[in-house]
């Protein structure tokens, strides 16, 4: 349910894919001793007892190298503060992308890359640095790369969050048809309700009863807009009621 900004009409989407998957993100193993990455109350990043269950241990990597965890979202891995043990271990900021955007030059800071054959996590920023586990303090930092176990890695589950197979497809296709005119104007509270948009406002809305399975993250797509040059997608806002099932009717696992 969309419901159309108050200008722009050449951004307004035309189709629509929605997709949903379980529980991804991957908790990061230790080589070194199988134990797991998981971000404390001062945002680093110390072994811990693996939980797959916990948010706190369920890590991944975007497709701008960023290492996020799924507890805290909008924060990433930042190597600068692991330069030196004086700070304590690297801390997880919020992520420059967001707050810049992903083509600023401070975006760079936050990049990691994966090499599966050594299975090391080396910075960009610091070419030729790695994460390191100093298990004598039990934090993790940033120290030159070596064949050492306490700079390798292993997951459990997807740390690479590009992998688009990890996705089930739910719906796709085209939203109903509504005028370039058909404007909200701004400042106007939406007053919907579960079965219902707002009859006062211009909305598009396709509804799916077939698909009853439960996922624990959805992604929505809009891949054509009303003007395809539009370089902007845009409304006012947007709702996703679901499917209400009966009480015990379905039990979500772990994927």
């Amino acid at each position: 349910r969309i419901y159309t900004a108050n200008n722009n009409p050449d951004a307004d989407p035309v189709k629509y894919r929605i997709a949903g998957r379980n529980m991804s993100g991957a908790n990061v193993n230790f080589r070194i001793n199988g134990s797991c990455w998981r971000i404390n109350d001062s945002m680093r990043i110390n072994p811990a007892t693996c939980d797959s269950s916990s948010l706190r241990q369920r890590f991944y990597m975007n497709d701008l190298g960023e290492i996020r965890v799924k507890s805290h979202p909008g924060l990433c891995l930042d190597p600068r503060y692991g330069m030196g043990t004086g700070y304590g271990g690297n801390v997880m900021i919020t992520c420059f992308s967001d707050l810049y955007g992903s083509n600023h030059e401070d975006a760079r800071i936050h990049k990691f890359t994966f090499d599966p054959s050594t299975e090391q996590l080396q910075s960009v920023l610091y070419s030729g640095y790695c994460i390191d586990y100093e298990f004598n303090l039990g934090y993790v930092w940033m120290h030159g790369c070596h064949d050492g176990q306490n700079q390798q890695f292993y997951f459990t589950g997807n740390f690479d969050d590009t992998i688009e197979n990890s996705w089930t497809l739910i719906k796709q296709g085209d939203l109903p048809w509504i005028s370039e005119f058909d404007r909200n104007p701004l400042g106007v509270a939406v007053s919907s309700t579960y079965e219902n948009g707002d009859e006062n406002l211009y909305h598009m809305e396709v509804k799916f009863y077939d698909n009853t399975m439960p996922y624990q993250e959805y992604q929505i797509r809009f891949p054509e807009l009303r003007n395809p040059d539009s370089l902007q997608l845009q409304f006012s806002e947007i709702e996703l009621p679901g499917l209400l099932l009966d009480e015990g009717e379905y039990v979500p696992t772990e994927a």
